[in-house]
């Protein structure tokens, strides 16, 4: 199912089972408990979204999520990341979403993450950070000042100043 037929599935539920929350003059919102994105499109990656409550924005075809997790596979069902986060901004125009408040994530190398904030832009297949993040591979814990991770070819960059963590 590409992003195309899912978008309009999203708008219906969202009229037929949201309530309306006034957004400005020209917007209404529509309140969801419990919400399930699914975009993709032809040869792109996969993109799942889950929230316990959504804040759809139909007019620019955007959300606003609490307690969410994101899975993005990489291409043909290979590992791509995961990630949960407090909060998140989905754009599904884009397939693209930001996801703040305690971050954590796991890349499609098994690498473990957490941070205060990642982007994820879908056009580019990239998340990152420059925020303070926290990285645990089977090799260590490293703390750097942000990241980038490509995720077609599963390519991880630590950002910042980058130090390996001690353990006493």
């Amino acid at each position: 199912m590409n992003r195309s037929s899912i978008v309009p599935v999203l708008a219906l539920v969202a009229g037929l089972a949201g309530s309306p929350a006034a957004a400005g003059a020209d917007e209404a919102t529509f309140e969801l408990d419990g919400m399930t994105y699914v975009g993709s499109k032809a040869e792109e990656q996969l993109v799942v979204v889950e929230a316990i409550r959504a804040h759809f924005h139909p007019g620019n075809q955007t959300a606003t999520l609490e307690q969410v997790h994101a899975h993005v596979t990489a291409r043909d069902e290979e590992p791509g990341f995961e990630m949960t986060c407090d909060r998140g901004e989905l754009n599904m125009a884009t397939n693209a979403f930001f996801a703040s408040g305690s971050v954590e994530g796991r890349t499609g190398d098994g690498r473990h993450f957490s941070t205060s904030w990642v982007r994820y832009d879908h056009k580019k297949g990239m998340a990152f950070t420059d925020a303070p993040v926290t990285i645990t591979d089977t090799n260590g814990t490293y703390r750097g000042g942000g990241f980038r991770y490509d995720v077609k070819d599963q390519r991880f960059r630590l950002l910042g100043g980058a130090s390996v963590v001690r353990e006493q």
